[in-house]
Protein backbone atom coordinates (compact mmCIF):
# COMPACT_ATOMS: atom_id res chain seq x y z
CA UNK A 1 0.00 0.00 0.00
CA UNK A 2 1.52 3.51 -0.91
CA UNK A 3 0.40 7.22 -1.12
CA UNK A 4 1.54 8.68 -4.64
CA UNK A 5 3.29 11.65 -4.10
CA UNK A 6 1.59 15.00 -5.52
CA UNK A 7 2.27 15.39 -9.02
CA UNK A 8 3.54 12.37 -9.58
CA UNK A 9 1.40 10.03 -12.06
CA UNK A 10 -0.16 6.21 -12.15
CA UNK A 11 2.11 5.93 -15.26
CA UNK A 12 5.05 7.54 -13.95
CA UNK A 13 5.02 4.82 -10.75
CA UNK A 14 3.99 2.28 -12.58
CA UNK A 15 7.61 3.04 -14.93
CA UNK A 16 9.27 3.40 -11.08
CA UNK A 17 8.46 0.08 -10.11
CA UNK A 18 8.53 -2.01 -13.26
CA UNK A 19 12.62 -0.59 -12.95
CA UNK A 20 12.98 -1.23 -9.33
CA UNK A 21 11.64 -5.07 -9.93
CA UNK A 22 14.59 -5.43 -12.25
CA UNK A 23 16.76 -4.21 -10.18
CA UNK A 24 15.73 -6.90 -7.70
CA UNK A 25 15.58 -9.56 -10.52
CA UNK A 26 19.32 -8.79 -11.58
CA UNK A 27 20.21 -8.49 -7.42
CA UNK A 28 18.81 -11.90 -6.22
CA UNK A 29 18.45 -13.83 -9.58
CA UNK A 30 17.23 -17.25 -9.49
CA UNK A 31 15.96 -16.83 -5.94
CA UNK A 32 13.37 -14.24 -6.62
CA UNK A 33 11.09 -15.14 -9.15
CA UNK A 34 8.77 -11.93 -9.58
CA UNK A 35 10.44 -9.70 -12.56
CA UNK A 36 7.37 -7.00 -12.52
CA UNK A 37 4.81 -5.50 -9.98
CA UNK A 38 1.60 -4.10 -11.26
CA UNK A 39 0.62 -0.62 -9.88
CA UNK A 40 -3.36 -0.76 -9.49
CA UNK A 41 -5.05 2.46 -7.63
CA UNK A 42 -6.94 1.26 -4.35
CA UNK A 43 -10.39 1.85 -5.50
CA UNK A 44 -10.05 -0.14 -8.87
CA UNK A 45 -8.81 -2.77 -6.51
CA UNK A 46 -11.92 -2.32 -4.32
CA UNK A 47 -14.59 -1.85 -7.00
CA UNK A 48 -13.48 -2.69 -10.32
CA UNK A 49 -14.85 -6.10 -10.15
CA UNK A 50 -18.38 -4.74 -8.80
CA UNK A 51 -18.25 -2.03 -11.75
CA UNK A 52 -19.98 -3.76 -14.80
CA UNK A 53 -22.14 -5.32 -12.49
CA UNK A 54 -23.89 -2.15 -11.14
CA UNK A 55 -23.67 -0.66 -14.58
CA UNK A 56 -25.48 -3.41 -16.04
CA UNK A 57 -28.20 -3.42 -13.04
CA UNK A 58 -28.69 0.67 -13.79
CA UNK A 59 -29.09 -0.46 -17.46
CA UNK A 60 -32.01 -2.34 -16.64
CA UNK A 61 -33.75 0.60 -14.48
CA UNK A 62 -32.87 3.01 -17.33
CA UNK A 63 -34.18 0.48 -20.14
CA UNK A 64 -37.48 -0.12 -18.16
CA UNK A 65 -38.22 3.52 -16.95
CA UNK A 66 -38.26 3.88 -20.80
CA UNK A 67 -40.74 1.35 -21.29
CA UNK A 68 -43.11 2.72 -18.47
CA UNK A 69 -42.34 6.42 -20.14
CA UNK A 70 -43.74 4.86 -23.48
CA UNK A 71 -46.78 3.29 -21.61
CA UNK A 72 -47.64 6.64 -20.00
CA UNK A 73 -47.06 8.44 -23.44
CA UNK A 74 -49.55 6.08 -24.99
CA UNK A 75 -51.78 5.88 -21.93
CA UNK A 76 -52.43 9.92 -22.17
CA UNK A 77 -52.75 10.14 -25.83
CA UNK A 78 -55.71 7.29 -25.75
CA UNK A 79 -56.99 9.58 -22.74
CA UNK A 80 -56.49 12.70 -24.46
CA UNK A 81 -58.23 11.09 -27.84
CA UNK A 82 -60.72 10.26 -25.93
CA UNK A 83 -61.75 13.56 -24.23
CA UNK A 84 -61.53 15.51 -27.97
CA UNK A 85 -64.68 16.20 -27.55
CA UNK A 86 -64.26 18.21 -24.19
CA UNK A 87 -61.23 19.40 -25.14
CA UNK A 88 -62.50 21.11 -28.62
CA UNK A 89 -65.37 22.56 -26.70
CA UNK A 90 -63.02 24.30 -24.47
CA UNK A 91 -61.55 25.50 -27.23
CA UNK A 92 -64.58 26.73 -28.11
CA UNK A 93 -65.32 28.94 -25.73
CA UNK A 94 -61.53 30.39 -26.11
CA UNK A 95 -59.32 28.42 -24.31
CA UNK A 96 -55.67 28.17 -26.48
CA UNK A 97 -53.29 25.80 -27.35
CA UNK A 98 -51.26 26.74 -24.27
CA UNK A 99 -54.13 26.64 -22.04
CA UNK A 100 -55.15 22.89 -22.92
CA UNK A 101 -51.54 21.61 -22.81
CA UNK A 102 -50.85 22.94 -18.85
CA UNK A 103 -54.49 21.44 -18.30
CA UNK A 104 -53.66 18.12 -19.37
CA UNK A 105 -50.00 18.53 -17.67
CA UNK A 106 -51.38 19.55 -14.31
CA UNK A 107 -53.63 16.48 -14.65
CA UNK A 108 -50.41 14.16 -15.26
CA UNK A 109 -48.60 15.78 -12.59
CA UNK A 110 -51.59 14.70 -10.12
CA UNK A 111 -51.43 11.16 -11.45
CA UNK A 112 -47.38 11.04 -10.79
CA UNK A 113 -47.57 12.55 -7.72
CA UNK A 114 -49.72 9.81 -6.45
CA UNK A 115 -47.45 7.21 -7.56
CA UNK A 116 -45.11 8.01 -5.80
CA UNK A 117 -45.88 7.58 -2.47
CA UNK A 118 -46.77 4.02 -3.38
CA UNK A 119 -43.23 3.74 -5.21
CA UNK A 120 -41.64 4.78 -2.58
CA UNK A 121 -43.21 2.61 -0.07
CA UNK A 122 -42.49 -0.65 -2.54
CA UNK A 123 -39.33 0.29 -3.39
CA UNK A 124 -38.14 0.00 0.42
CA UNK A 125 -39.39 -3.59 0.41
CA UNK A 126 -37.63 -4.54 -2.84
CA UNK A 127 -34.29 -2.56 -2.51
CA UNK A 128 -34.17 -4.91 1.16
CA UNK A 129 -34.77 -7.75 -1.36
CA UNK A 130 -32.36 -7.13 -3.76
CA UNK A 131 -29.47 -6.61 -1.39
CA UNK A 132 -30.23 -9.74 0.21
CA UNK A 133 -30.17 -11.64 -3.14
CA UNK A 134 -27.15 -9.64 -4.07
CA UNK A 135 -23.34 -11.18 -3.85
CA UNK A 136 -20.77 -10.44 -1.02
CA UNK A 137 -18.32 -9.28 -3.10
CA UNK A 138 -20.23 -5.91 -4.29
CA UNK A 139 -18.71 -3.93 -1.46
CA UNK A 140 -20.41 -1.47 0.51
CA UNK A 141 -23.24 -3.80 0.25
CA UNK A 142 -24.33 -3.06 3.67
CA UNK A 143 -25.02 0.85 3.55
CA UNK A 144 -27.59 0.41 0.60
CA UNK A 145 -30.69 1.45 1.75
CA UNK A 146 -33.44 4.45 1.19
CA UNK A 147 -32.46 7.83 2.55
CA UNK A 148 -33.38 11.15 2.24
CA UNK A 149 -31.68 11.87 -1.12
CA UNK A 150 -32.42 8.94 -2.54
CA UNK A 151 -36.11 9.14 -1.86
CA UNK A 152 -36.08 13.08 -3.29
CA UNK A 153 -34.18 11.87 -6.71
CA UNK A 154 -36.61 8.98 -7.17
CA UNK A 155 -39.93 10.91 -6.08
CA UNK A 156 -38.08 14.06 -8.87
CA UNK A 157 -37.75 11.22 -11.66
CA UNK A 158 -41.10 9.31 -10.96
CA UNK A 159 -42.68 12.77 -11.25
CA UNK A 160 -41.02 14.18 -14.06
CA UNK A 161 -40.74 11.80 -16.48
CA UNK A 162 -44.22 11.25 -17.00
CA UNK A 163 -45.00 14.48 -17.08
CA UNK A 164 -42.12 14.72 -20.11
CA UNK A 165 -43.42 12.04 -22.05
CA UNK A 166 -46.76 13.53 -21.66
CA UNK A 167 -45.94 16.54 -23.39
CA UNK A 168 -46.06 15.43 -26.44
CA UNK A 169 -49.20 13.77 -26.56
CA UNK A 170 -50.68 16.29 -24.75
CA UNK A 171 -49.43 18.61 -27.18
CA UNK A 172 -50.68 16.73 -30.42
CA UNK A 173 -54.19 16.20 -28.74
CA UNK A 174 -54.40 19.80 -28.43
CA UNK A 175 -53.93 20.26 -32.24
CA UNK A 176 -57.48 19.19 -32.68
CA UNK A 177 -59.64 21.66 -34.98
CA UNK A 178 -62.85 22.43 -32.81
CA UNK A 179 -65.33 22.74 -35.68
CA UNK A 180 -64.14 19.06 -37.23
CA UNK A 181 -64.17 17.20 -33.93
CA UNK A 182 -67.69 18.48 -32.59
CA UNK A 183 -68.91 18.09 -36.30
CA UNK A 184 -67.86 14.47 -35.99
CA UNK A 185 -68.88 13.96 -32.86
CA UNK A 186 -65.64 13.67 -31.45
CA UNK A 187 -64.85 10.49 -33.29
CA UNK A 188 -62.22 11.76 -35.30
CA UNK A 189 -60.05 15.07 -35.02
CA UNK A 190 -56.45 13.60 -34.11
CA UNK A 191 -57.29 9.64 -34.55
CA UNK A 192 -55.23 9.26 -37.36
CA UNK A 193 -52.07 10.74 -36.12
CA UNK A 194 -52.99 9.85 -32.49
CA UNK A 195 -53.00 5.88 -33.74
CA UNK A 196 -49.78 6.20 -35.40
CA UNK A 197 -48.65 7.67 -31.83
CA UNK A 198 -49.65 4.86 -29.96
CA UNK A 199 -48.44 2.31 -32.23
CA UNK A 200 -44.92 4.12 -32.53
CA UNK A 201 -45.33 4.30 -28.22
CA UNK A 202 -46.40 0.04 -28.56
CA UNK A 203 -43.52 -0.50 -30.49
CA UNK A 204 -40.90 0.76 -28.23
CA UNK A 205 -42.24 -1.32 -25.29
CA UNK A 206 -42.19 -4.34 -27.41
CA UNK A 207 -38.44 -3.84 -28.55
CA UNK A 208 -37.49 -2.64 -24.86
CA UNK A 209 -39.25 -6.11 -23.62
CA UNK A 210 -37.21 -8.18 -26.35
CA UNK A 211 -33.65 -6.74 -25.59
CA UNK A 212 -34.37 -7.11 -21.75
CA UNK A 213 -35.82 -10.74 -22.36
CA UNK A 214 -32.93 -11.91 -24.98
CA UNK A 215 -30.49 -10.85 -22.01
CA UNK A 216 -32.66 -12.83 -19.87
CA UNK A 217 -32.53 -15.96 -22.33
CA UNK A 218 -28.74 -15.51 -22.24
CA UNK A 219 -28.06 -15.52 -18.55
CA UNK A 220 -30.15 -18.41 -17.84
CA UNK A 221 -29.07 -20.58 -20.54
CA UNK A 222 -25.62 -19.73 -18.88
CA UNK A 223 -26.38 -20.31 -15.39
CA UNK A 224 -28.05 -23.62 -16.04
CA UNK A 225 -25.00 -24.99 -17.87
CA UNK A 226 -22.70 -23.83 -15.24
CA UNK A 227 -24.68 -25.34 -12.80
CA UNK A 228 -24.20 -28.49 -14.77
CA UNK A 229 -20.38 -28.15 -14.90
CA UNK A 230 -18.13 -31.02 -13.37
CA UNK A 231 -16.50 -29.67 -10.27
CA UNK A 232 -13.61 -32.35 -10.02
CA UNK A 233 -15.26 -32.72 -6.39
CA UNK A 234 -18.27 -33.44 -4.72
CA UNK A 235 -19.36 -30.80 -2.16
CA UNK A 236 -22.11 -32.09 -1.08
CA UNK A 237 -22.05 -33.36 3.02
CA UNK A 238 -18.46 -31.54 3.13
CA UNK A 239 -17.62 -29.21 5.91
CA UNK A 240 -14.66 -26.83 6.01
CA UNK A 241 -12.97 -25.42 9.05
CA UNK A 242 -10.46 -22.19 8.45
CA UNK A 243 -7.86 -21.63 11.40
CA UNK A 244 -4.69 -19.91 11.94
CA UNK A 245 -2.16 -20.89 14.23
CA UNK A 246 -0.85 -18.04 16.15
CA UNK A 247 2.43 -17.17 15.84
CA UNK A 248 3.71 -16.56 19.23
CA UNK A 249 2.59 -19.80 20.16
CA UNK A 250 3.96 -21.99 17.02
CA UNK A 251 7.17 -19.88 16.32
CA UNK A 252 8.17 -23.10 14.05
CA UNK A 253 6.60 -24.74 10.83
CA UNK A 254 7.26 -27.89 11.93
CA UNK A 255 5.41 -26.91 15.44
CA UNK A 256 2.09 -26.08 13.36
CA UNK A 257 2.59 -29.28 11.34
CA UNK A 258 2.66 -31.05 13.95
CA UNK A 259 -0.37 -29.71 15.79
CA UNK A 260 -2.60 -30.10 12.78
CA UNK A 261 -1.45 -34.15 11.95
CA UNK A 262 -2.67 -34.31 15.57
CA UNK A 263 -5.62 -32.81 14.45
CA UNK A 264 -6.43 -35.00 11.78
CA UNK A 265 -6.01 -38.10 13.69
CA UNK A 266 -8.56 -36.53 16.78
CA UNK A 267 -10.86 -35.41 13.99
CA UNK A 268 -11.18 -38.64 12.72
CA UNK A 269 -12.51 -40.28 15.32
CA UNK A 270 -15.68 -37.98 15.64
CA UNK A 271 -18.80 -40.16 15.29
CA UNK A 272 -19.91 -39.41 11.80
CA UNK A 273 -16.90 -38.29 10.00
CA UNK A 274 -16.43 -40.54 7.04
CA UNK A 275 -12.84 -38.53 5.81
CA UNK A 276 -10.81 -35.46 6.95
CA UNK A 277 -8.14 -33.68 5.35
CA UNK A 278 -6.40 -30.34 5.27
CA UNK A 279 -5.12 -28.21 2.68
CA UNK A 280 -3.89 -24.17 2.54
CA UNK A 281 -6.68 -23.07 0.35
CA UNK A 282 -9.53 -24.87 -0.66
CA UNK A 283 -11.34 -25.09 -4.42
CA UNK A 284 -13.82 -21.77 -4.95
CA UNK A 285 -12.18 -20.48 -2.27
CA UNK A 286 -10.68 -17.06 -4.24
CA UNK A 287 -7.14 -17.80 -2.80
CA UNK A 288 -4.92 -19.45 -4.39
CA UNK A 289 -1.25 -19.69 -5.00
CA UNK A 290 0.28 -19.74 -7.89
CA UNK A 291 4.08 -20.38 -9.14
CA UNK A 292 6.53 -20.92 -11.68
CA UNK A 293 8.49 -24.08 -11.97
CA UNK A 294 11.20 -26.29 -13.85
CA UNK A 295 10.94 -29.96 -14.82
CA UNK A 296 14.19 -32.16 -14.30
CA UNK A 297 16.81 -31.67 -16.87
CA UNK A 298 15.52 -27.77 -17.01
CA UNK A 299 17.79 -25.05 -15.83
CA UNK A 300 16.07 -21.91 -14.50
CA UNK A 301 17.27 -20.21 -17.26
CA UNK A 302 15.17 -22.48 -19.60
CA UNK A 303 12.22 -20.77 -18.01
CA UNK A 304 13.34 -17.10 -17.26
CA UNK A 305 11.11 -14.85 -18.55
CA UNK A 306 8.31 -17.50 -19.03
CA UNK A 307 6.63 -17.98 -15.58
CA UNK A 308 3.24 -17.78 -16.88
CA UNK A 309 3.72 -20.72 -19.16
CA UNK A 310 5.43 -22.90 -16.67
CA UNK A 311 3.43 -22.09 -13.74
CA UNK A 312 1.07 -24.21 -11.38
CA UNK A 313 -1.33 -23.60 -8.53
CA UNK A 314 0.93 -24.96 -5.30
CA UNK A 315 -1.34 -26.37 -2.58
CA UNK A 316 -0.16 -27.90 0.60
CA UNK A 317 -1.97 -30.85 1.55
CA UNK A 318 -2.67 -33.84 3.80
CA UNK A 319 -3.06 -37.47 2.11
CA UNK A 320 -7.03 -37.69 3.33
CA UNK A 321 -7.88 -34.48 1.53
CA UNK A 322 -8.48 -35.68 -1.68
CA UNK A 323 -10.86 -38.67 -0.15
CA UNK A 324 -12.24 -36.05 1.98
CA UNK A 325 -13.40 -33.60 -1.42
CA UNK A 326 -14.29 -36.73 -3.22
CA UNK A 327 -11.50 -35.73 -5.56
CA UNK A 328 -10.45 -39.14 -8.23
CA UNK A 329 -6.89 -40.37 -8.53
CA UNK A 330 -6.38 -41.07 -11.90
CA UNK A 331 -3.18 -42.54 -11.78
CA UNK A 332 -0.20 -43.52 -9.24
CA UNK A 333 -1.25 -42.58 -5.19
CA UNK A 334 -1.75 -39.76 -2.62
CA UNK A 335 0.32 -38.83 0.06
CA UNK A 336 0.60 -42.06 2.79
CA UNK A 337 2.67 -42.46 5.89
CA UNK A 338 6.02 -43.15 4.20
CA UNK A 339 5.67 -40.02 3.35
CA UNK A 340 7.40 -38.10 6.61
CA UNK A 341 9.19 -34.78 7.38
CA UNK A 342 12.66 -35.02 5.96
CA UNK A 343 12.21 -38.20 3.38
CA UNK A 344 12.05 -37.31 -0.04
CA UNK A 345 9.82 -34.80 -1.16
CA UNK A 346 6.51 -36.32 -3.26
CA UNK A 347 4.14 -34.36 -5.39
CA UNK A 348 0.66 -34.89 -6.77
CA UNK A 349 -0.10 -33.33 -10.02
CA UNK A 350 -3.74 -32.59 -11.69
CA UNK A 351 -4.57 -33.80 -15.64
CA UNK A 352 -4.10 -30.57 -16.66
CA UNK A 353 -0.19 -29.97 -15.86
CA UNK A 354 0.30 -34.19 -17.11
CA UNK A 355 -1.35 -32.95 -20.48
CA UNK A 356 -0.05 -29.97 -20.79
CA UNK A 357 4.22 -30.97 -19.39
CA UNK A 358 3.98 -34.70 -19.94
CA UNK A 359 2.16 -35.46 -23.09
CA UNK A 360 2.56 -38.76 -24.27
CA UNK A 361 4.97 -39.57 -21.47
CA UNK A 362 3.91 -41.00 -17.79
CA UNK A 363 5.13 -38.68 -14.90
CA UNK A 364 5.09 -40.64 -12.21
CA UNK A 365 8.93 -40.78 -11.09
CA UNK A 366 9.59 -37.46 -12.69
CA UNK A 367 10.53 -34.60 -10.56
CA UNK A 368 9.59 -30.95 -10.72
CA UNK A 369 10.70 -27.80 -8.65
CA UNK A 370 8.93 -24.79 -7.51
CA UNK A 371 10.70 -21.50 -7.50
CA UNK A 372 10.00 -19.21 -4.09
CA UNK A 373 6.56 -21.11 -3.30
CA UNK A 374 8.24 -22.40 0.44
CA UNK A 375 11.17 -21.70 2.66
CA UNK A 376 13.20 -24.26 0.45
CA UNK A 377 12.23 -25.33 -2.42
CA UNK A 378 13.13 -29.18 -2.91
CA UNK A 379 13.16 -31.38 -6.02
CA UNK A 380 9.70 -32.84 -5.77
CA UNK A 381 9.28 -36.45 -7.35
CA UNK A 382 5.83 -36.75 -8.94
CA UNK A 383 3.54 -40.22 -7.00
CA UNK A 384 0.29 -39.63 -8.26
CA UNK A 385 -1.82 -37.55 -11.08
CA UNK A 386 -5.42 -36.95 -9.81
CA UNK A 387 -8.64 -35.66 -11.83
CA UNK A 388 -8.79 -31.90 -12.44
CA UNK A 389 -10.72 -29.82 -10.56
CA UNK A 390 -12.55 -26.06 -10.76
CA UNK A 391 -10.44 -24.24 -8.31
CA UNK A 392 -11.10 -20.55 -9.39
CA UNK A 393 -14.09 -20.21 -10.73
CA UNK A 394 -16.53 -22.75 -12.60
CA UNK A 395 -16.69 -21.08 -15.45
CA UNK A 396 -13.36 -21.44 -15.80
CA UNK A 397 -11.02 -24.24 -17.20
CA UNK A 398 -9.15 -25.93 -14.96
CA UNK A 399 -5.19 -24.70 -14.17
CA UNK A 400 -2.10 -26.46 -13.60
CA UNK A 401 -2.02 -27.86 -10.02
CA UNK A 402 0.67 -29.37 -7.76
CA UNK A 403 -0.08 -30.61 -4.01
CA UNK A 404 2.74 -31.07 -1.29
CA UNK A 405 2.47 -33.04 1.82
CA UNK A 406 1.77 -29.98 4.67
CA UNK A 407 4.20 -32.97 7.05
CA UNK A 408 7.30 -32.86 4.39
CA UNK A 409 6.74 -28.47 3.67
CA UNK A 410 5.23 -27.35 6.33
CA UNK A 411 5.91 -23.74 5.71
CA UNK A 412 1.74 -22.54 4.48
CA UNK A 413 0.88 -24.22 7.53
CA UNK A 414 1.38 -21.26 9.68
CA UNK A 415 -1.02 -19.53 7.35
CA UNK A 416 -4.36 -20.17 6.44
CA UNK A 417 -4.90 -23.46 6.55
CA UNK A 418 -8.90 -25.50 5.89
CA UNK A 419 -9.81 -28.93 7.29
CA UNK A 420 -12.18 -30.33 4.44
CA UNK A 421 -14.42 -33.02 6.87
CA UNK A 422 -16.40 -35.34 4.59
CA UNK A 423 -19.90 -36.06 6.95
CA UNK A 424 -21.40 -39.66 6.72
CA UNK A 425 -25.14 -39.89 5.58
CA UNK A 426 -27.61 -39.26 7.92
CA UNK A 427 -25.17 -37.21 10.41
CA UNK A 428 -26.40 -33.25 10.64
CA UNK A 429 -23.88 -29.66 10.69
CA UNK A 430 -24.42 -28.40 13.50
CA UNK A 431 -24.06 -31.79 15.64
CA UNK A 432 -20.56 -32.64 13.84
CA UNK A 433 -19.16 -28.64 14.30
CA UNK A 434 -20.55 -28.81 17.79
CA UNK A 435 -18.11 -32.00 18.22
CA UNK A 436 -15.29 -30.94 16.20
CA UNK A 437 -15.24 -28.00 18.13
CA UNK A 438 -14.71 -29.74 21.17
CA UNK A 439 -12.24 -31.88 19.59
CA UNK A 440 -10.21 -28.92 18.95
CA UNK A 441 -10.68 -27.03 21.97
CA UNK A 442 -8.27 -29.73 23.72
CA UNK A 443 -5.85 -29.21 21.25
CA UNK A 444 -5.63 -25.27 21.80
CA UNK A 445 -8.80 -23.44 22.78
CA UNK A 446 -7.00 -19.75 21.48
CA UNK A 447 -7.21 -20.84 18.02
CA UNK A 448 -9.99 -19.25 16.34
CA UNK A 449 -12.40 -21.28 14.58
CA UNK A 450 -14.18 -20.73 11.47
CA UNK A 451 -16.96 -23.44 10.28
CA UNK A 452 -18.57 -23.16 6.73
CA UNK A 453 -20.69 -25.56 4.08
CA UNK A 454 -18.65 -26.41 1.00
CA UNK A 455 -22.04 -26.04 -1.15
CA UNK A 456 -21.53 -22.79 0.18
CA UNK A 457 -18.33 -21.95 -1.53
CA UNK A 458 -19.98 -23.18 -4.70
CA UNK A 459 -22.98 -20.98 -4.62
CA UNK A 460 -20.10 -17.99 -3.88
CA UNK A 461 -18.43 -18.67 -7.06
CA UNK A 462 -21.95 -18.55 -8.76
CA UNK A 463 -23.27 -15.74 -6.64
CA UNK A 464 -22.48 -13.04 -9.62
CA UNK A 465 -24.29 -14.67 -12.37
CA UNK A 466 -26.98 -15.79 -10.15
CA UNK A 467 -27.65 -12.12 -8.94
CA UNK A 468 -27.29 -10.61 -12.70
CA UNK A 469 -29.88 -13.64 -13.91
CA UNK A 470 -32.44 -12.92 -11.47
CA UNK A 471 -32.06 -9.13 -11.77
CA UNK A 472 -32.10 -8.83 -15.74
CA UNK A 473 -35.07 -11.71 -15.90
CA UNK A 474 -36.93 -9.85 -12.85
CA UNK A 475 -36.49 -6.60 -15.76
CA UNK A 476 -37.78 -8.68 -18.49
CA UNK A 477 -40.79 -10.13 -16.67
CA UNK A 478 -41.91 -6.14 -16.11
CA UNK A 479 -41.55 -5.57 -19.53
CA UNK A 480 -43.75 -8.14 -20.84
CA UNK A 481 -45.93 -6.91 -18.33
CA UNK A 482 -45.87 -3.30 -19.71
CA UNK A 483 -45.87 -4.42 -23.65
CA UNK A 484 -49.01 -6.54 -22.47
CA UNK A 485 -50.67 -3.84 -21.35
CA UNK A 486 -49.44 -1.30 -24.12
CA UNK A 487 -50.93 -4.14 -26.44
CA UNK A 488 -54.06 -4.80 -24.71
CA UNK A 489 -54.44 -1.02 -24.45
CA UNK A 490 -53.94 0.02 -28.24
CA UNK A 491 -56.67 -2.60 -29.00
CA UNK A 492 -58.94 -2.25 -26.31
CA UNK A 493 -59.01 1.62 -27.34
CA UNK A 494 -59.31 0.40 -31.21
CA UNK A 495 -62.51 -1.68 -30.67
CA UNK A 496 -64.01 1.61 -28.22
CA UNK A 497 -63.10 4.30 -31.26
CA UNK A 498 -64.22 1.47 -33.98
CA UNK A 499 -67.37 -0.21 -32.68
CA UNK A 500 -69.81 1.55 -34.55
CA UNK A 501 -67.27 1.18 -37.85
CA UNK A 502 -67.09 -2.74 -36.77
CA UNK A 503 -71.28 -2.69 -36.21
CA UNK A 504 -71.74 -1.33 -39.61
CA UNK A 505 -69.42 -3.67 -41.70
CA UNK A 506 -70.65 -6.70 -39.56
CA UNK A 507 -74.09 -5.35 -40.78
CA UNK A 508 -73.18 -5.14 -44.17
CA UNK A 509 -71.75 -8.80 -43.57
CA UNK A 510 -68.41 -8.40 -42.62
CA UNK A 511 -67.44 -12.01 -41.01
CA UNK A 512 -65.87 -12.21 -37.55
CA UNK A 513 -62.27 -13.13 -39.10
CA UNK A 514 -63.12 -10.14 -41.06
CA UNK A 515 -63.03 -8.02 -37.94
CA UNK A 516 -60.05 -9.70 -36.19
CA UNK A 517 -58.29 -8.97 -38.96
CA UNK A 518 -59.42 -5.43 -39.27
CA UNK A 519 -58.45 -4.97 -34.85
CA UNK A 520 -55.32 -6.54 -34.94
CA UNK A 521 -54.32 -5.45 -38.01
CA UNK A 522 -53.96 -2.01 -36.01
CA UNK A 523 -51.27 -3.34 -33.93
CA UNK A 524 -49.78 -5.95 -35.99
CA UNK A 525 -47.44 -3.53 -37.72
CA UNK A 526 -46.47 -2.14 -34.39
CA UNK A 527 -45.72 -5.88 -32.87
CA UNK A 528 -43.46 -6.91 -36.11
CA UNK A 529 -41.56 -3.20 -36.09
CA UNK A 530 -40.72 -3.67 -32.00
CA UNK A 531 -39.54 -6.93 -32.59
CA UNK A 532 -37.48 -5.95 -35.59
CA UNK A 533 -35.93 -3.20 -33.25
CA UNK A 534 -35.55 -5.14 -30.53
CA UNK A 535 -33.36 -8.09 -32.54
CA UNK A 536 -31.25 -5.44 -33.86
CA UNK A 537 -31.18 -2.99 -30.28
CA UNK A 538 -30.47 -7.09 -28.73
CA UNK A 539 -27.54 -7.64 -31.21
CA UNK A 540 -25.85 -4.49 -30.34
CA UNK A 541 -26.10 -4.68 -26.54
CA UNK A 542 -26.18 -8.55 -25.41
CA UNK A 543 -22.47 -7.83 -26.39
CA UNK A 544 -21.93 -6.36 -22.79
CA UNK A 545 -23.01 -9.44 -21.34
CA UNK A 546 -20.71 -11.63 -22.77
CA UNK A 547 -18.32 -11.38 -19.31
CA UNK A 548 -21.48 -13.16 -17.51
CA UNK A 549 -21.62 -15.95 -20.26
CA UNK A 550 -20.87 -18.92 -19.51
CA UNK A 551 -20.36 -21.36 -22.90
CA UNK A 552 -22.89 -19.62 -24.80
CA UNK A 553 -22.44 -16.58 -27.49
CA UNK A 554 -23.84 -13.52 -26.92
CA UNK A 555 -25.58 -13.54 -30.50
CA UNK A 556 -27.00 -17.18 -29.47
CA UNK A 557 -29.64 -17.52 -32.90
CA UNK A 558 -32.01 -20.09 -30.66
CA UNK A 559 -32.34 -17.61 -27.58
CA UNK A 560 -32.99 -14.18 -30.33
CA UNK A 561 -36.08 -16.36 -32.04
CA UNK A 562 -37.13 -17.95 -28.36
CA UNK A 563 -37.21 -14.20 -26.73
CA UNK A 564 -39.22 -13.19 -30.37
CA UNK A 565 -41.55 -16.05 -30.28
CA UNK A 566 -42.25 -14.87 -26.40
CA UNK A 567 -42.87 -11.28 -27.31
CA UNK A 568 -45.37 -12.51 -30.47
CA UNK A 569 -47.14 -15.05 -28.14
CA UNK A 570 -47.51 -11.98 -25.16
CA UNK A 571 -48.73 -9.93 -27.94
CA UNK A 572 -51.20 -12.48 -28.80
CA UNK A 573 -52.55 -12.94 -25.51
CA UNK A 574 -52.89 -9.32 -24.77
CA UNK A 575 -55.18 -8.80 -27.77
CA UNK A 576 -57.58 -11.74 -27.43
CA UNK A 577 -59.61 -10.33 -25.07
CA UNK A 578 -60.28 -6.47 -27.21
CA UNK A 579 -59.99 -9.04 -30.82
CA UNK A 580 -62.74 -11.47 -28.88
CA UNK A 581 -65.12 -8.27 -27.86
CA UNK A 582 -64.51 -6.52 -30.99
CA UNK A 583 -66.09 -10.02 -33.11
CA UNK A 584 -68.98 -9.78 -30.35
CA UNK A 585 -69.94 -6.81 -31.49
CA UNK A 586 -74.10 -6.61 -32.22
CA UNK A 587 -74.56 -4.15 -35.35
CA UNK A 588 -78.21 -3.78 -33.73
CA UNK A 589 -77.23 -2.17 -30.45
CA UNK A 590 -74.58 -0.37 -31.99
CA UNK A 591 -76.91 1.35 -34.51
CA UNK A 592 -79.61 1.78 -31.91
CA UNK A 593 -76.85 4.09 -29.54
CA UNK A 594 -76.04 6.16 -32.79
Amino acid sequence: MARLADGVSLEAAQAEMTLIAQRLEATYGNDHDGIDASVIPLHEYTVGRSRQLLVLLLGGVGVVLLATCANVGNMVMARGTDRLRELAVRQALGAGRGRIVRMLFVENAVLAAAGVGTGVLASVGLVRGLVALAPASIPRLDEVGIDVRTTLAAAALAVVTPLLFGLLPSWQISRAVPRETLAEGGRSGTQASGGRARQGFVAVEIAIALLLVTGAGLLGRSFLRLLDVELGFRPDRVLTLQTTVPGSTYPDPEDAARLYDRWLAQAATVPGVEAVGLVNAPPLSGFDANGGFMLEGQDWADIQGNWTAQSAVYRVASGAYFDAMGMTVRRGRTFDATDVAGGEPVAVINEALARKHFAGVDPIGRRIRFAGMDAVNPWLTIVGVVADIRFRDPAQPAQPEVFVDFRQLPTRTRYFVTTAIRLRPGFSDAALVSALRDEWRRLDPDVPLEFDRMVTLVDRATANRRFTFAVVGAFGALALVLAAIGVYGILAYTVTQRSREIGIRMALGASRGAVTRLVFGGVIGAVGAGVAAGIVAAAGLTRFLESFLYDNTALDPSTFAGAAAVLVLVSLAAAWSPIRRAARIDPAIVMREE
